[in-house]
């Protein structure tokens, strides 16, 4: 269960750090 959510909450972290990485490299170009 400790397990599972850490993993959930790693793919959060992953998608939101994507979101800004995408949206950081859309607004400098």
């Amino acid at each position: 269960m400790r397990i599972n959510f850490s993993k959930r909450h790693w793919s959060i972290e992953i998608s939101l750090l994507i979101k800004f990485f995408s949206s950081s490299i859309l607004f400098f170009v």
